[in-house]
C-alpha cells in the first residue's frame, strides 16, 4: 500500500477514533456499494433506452426519422457517456 494512502487512513482513523484497517474496510465497502448502484442504474437505463427505441421505431409521426447511429449518439449524449 502506498505510504500516502496509509497516512490518509491513519489520519482519518485518528479523527474517527478507530483503526486504519477499519477505515480501509469501510472505504472499500462504500466503493463496492457505489459500484453496485452504478451497475444497477446502468441496467435500468439500458432497459429504458431499449424500450424507448422499440416504441419510437413503431410510432408514425411527421417528425424525421433518426438513423440507428443517430439514436445511439443521442442516447449517449443524454446519458453523459458520449464518446463523440
Amino acid at each position: 500500500m502506498p505510504d500516502r494512502l496509509w497516512d490518509a487512513a491513519v489520519a482519518i482513523a485518528d479523527e474517527a477514533g478507530t483503526t486504519p484497517n477499519d477505515v480501509l474496510v469501510q472505504l472499500a465497502g462504500e466503493r463496492l456499494a457505489d459500484r453496485r448502484r452504478t451497475l444497477q442504474v446502468k441496467r435500468i437505463a439500458d432497459v429504458r433506452w431499449a424500450a424507448f427505441v422499440a416504441e419510437g421505431s413503431s410510432l408514425e409521426s411527421d417528425l424525421p426519422s433518426l438513423s440507428a447511429d443517430e439514436l445511439v449518439e443521442l442516447g449517449q449524449a443524454l446519458r453523459g457517456d458520449s464518446v463523440i
